[in-house]
C-alpha cells in the first residue's frame, strides 16, 4: 500500500519521463566529476570549485546557476561545458540541455581531438535523451548506439534505445533491448515501465499486466496508473478501479478512471501506434485529492 500522495498531478506512462527523471537514469555527474580544470583561474576557478562542491552535494540548481553565470562570461572550457550540461540535464527537461551537450561535443572534438570514453558516454547519452524528447527518433537511436559502443551494458542507453525503437514501431527490437536492460537490472523501475508500455503498444495487455501487477511495481505511482490503463485497454474497468483504490486511498478515483478511459480511447483511436504512446506520455493527469 502506498503512503498518502501529496502531489496534484502525475504523468501517466512515464515513457519519456522515466528516461530523464525516474530512478534508473544514468548519473552523468559522475562522468564529469573527474574532469580537470580547463583554464579558468583566480575568481573563475573559485566559482568553478563552488559549482562542483554544490553539484557533489546535490545542490544542482545552485550549481547550475554558477555554471550559467560563468558560461555567460566565457569562463568555461570544453570539459566544464560538459559538466554544465550534465548538471542542467539533471534538473531541466532533456531538450533544454541538448544545446549544451552539442556544444560540448563540438568543443571537445575541435582540432581533431578524440573524446575520452567518459566524455563520449556523457555526450551521447545527453544528446540521445534530448533527441528523444524532441521525437527525433533516428538521431536518438544513433546517439544511444553511440553510448552503447562505449559501454554495451549501460542501462540508461539500453533504456533509451528501447524506447526510441518502440516509438519507431520496431516493437520486437524495442522489447528485446528493454528485456536485456531489465535482465541486467531487474529492480529498475524505468525499464520495467517502458517494457510494459512496449507490450501495451504491441497489444499485449496481459504481458504488460504481468510486469506491472507485482508488489514492487505497485509501490510506484506511475506504474500503478499504467497498470490501471492496461486493465482498461483489456476492457476490465472493475479491476482498474480496484488497482487505483488499493493504492491511491486519498485520491478521488472516479475522476482518475475517467481520465484514464479518455486516454485509453485516444490510444485505441491511434490503433496503439507507438508514437501515440510516446506523445501521450508527456500529458499529465490531474489527481484530485479526497477532502
Amino acid at each position: 500500500m502506498l503512503r498518502p500522495l501529496s502531489f496534484r498531478s502525475l504523468h501517466v506512462f512515464g515513457l519519456a519521463a522515466c528516461l530523464f527523471a525516474m530512478t534508473g537514469c544514468v548519473d552523468l555527474q559522475s562522468s564529469a566529476a573527474g574532469f580537470s580544470l580547463g583554464g579558468p583561474s583566480g575568481t573563475a576557478a573559485e566559482s568553478l570549485r563552488l559549482a562542483r562542491l554544490l553539484r557533489d552535494n546535490d545542490r544542482l540548481a545552485a550549481a547550475a546557476d554558477i555554471y550559467a553565470t560563468m558560461d555567460k562570461k566565457g569562463e568555461l572550457g570544453p570539459r566544464e561545458v560538459l559538466e554544465y550540461a550534465s548538471v542542467s540535464g539533471a534538473i531541466h527537461p532533456p531538450q533544454d540541455a541538448l544545446p549544451l551537450y552539442v556544444r560540448a561535443e563540438q568543443q571537445l572534438s575541435s582540432d581533431g581531438r578524440t573524446l575520452g570514453a567518459d566524455e563520449r558516454l556523457a555526450v551521447c547519452l545527453g544528446i540521445g535523451r534530448g533527441r528523444l524528447a524532441l521525437n527525433q527518433l533516428d538521431d536518438a537511436v544513433a546517439s544511444f548506439n553511440c553510448a552503447l559502443a562505449v559501454d554495451e551494458a549501460n542501462i540508461a542507453a539500453l533504456n533509451g534505445l528501447g524506447v526510441a525503437l518502440t516509438a519507431q514501431g520496431h516493437l520486437a527490437d524495442g522489447n528485446q533491448t528493454l528485456t536485456r536492460a531489465l535482465d541486467l537490472d531487474p529492480s529498475n523501475v524505468a525499464v520495467q515501465n517502458n517494457l510494459a508500455l512496449g507490450k501495451l503498444a504491441a497489444g499485449d495487455s496481459k504481458g504488460a499486466i504481468a510486469l506491472l501487477n507485482t508488489e514492487e511495481a505497485r509501490a510506484n505511482p506511475t506504474l500503478v496508473l499504467n497498470l490501471a490503463l492496461a486493465y482498461l485497454l483489456q476492457g476490465n474497468e472493475a479491476q482498474a478501479r480496484r488497482a487505483l483504490e488499493a493504492n491511491f486511498s486519498n485520491i478521488k478515483t472516479a475522476g482518475l478512471v475517467k481520465s484514464l478511459q479518455q486516454l485509453a480511447g485516444r490510444l485505441r483511436a491511434g490503433q496503439r501506434n507507438p508514437a501515440v504512446f510516446l506523445a501521450a506520455s508527456l500529458r499529465p493527469l490531474s489527481l484530485e485529492t479526497q477532502p
